[in-house]
């Protein structure tokens, strides 16, 4: 499934959550969806806006070239600031 760049905040969240609640680090915030499908990544701190596209870019070349990485189901910008949404890869959660 490709993402979809013009996505709000909203839209992604009724078509791809609820999201639960929020793990804040210095330069990002993620949240699980509530069915362990997804994770959204919130970027904070220095150029988020420029991390945000960077990663969104680096996911999709890793893939190209065959590597097991998560699909970006959705990218954009909103009130939270710049944010993508991941499709989570099986694997054990470490904490």
């Amino acid at each position: 499934m490709g993402f979809n760049v013009q996505a709000t905040e909203l839209e992604t969240e009724h078509r791809l959550g609820p999201f639960g609640l929020a793990t804040v680090k210095p330069y990002s915030m993620t949240r699980r969806s509530v069915d362990g499908s997804a994770l959204m990544k919130v970027y904070l701190g220095i150029d988020p806006e420029g991390r945000r596209l960077r990663e969104v870019e680096t996911v999709g070349l890793a893939a190209i070239r065959g590597l097991s990485v998560p699909a970006v189901l959705a990218t954009g910008q909103g009130r939270a600031g710049s944010w993508t949404v991941f499709r989570m890869l099986p694997g054990t959660l470490v904490r």
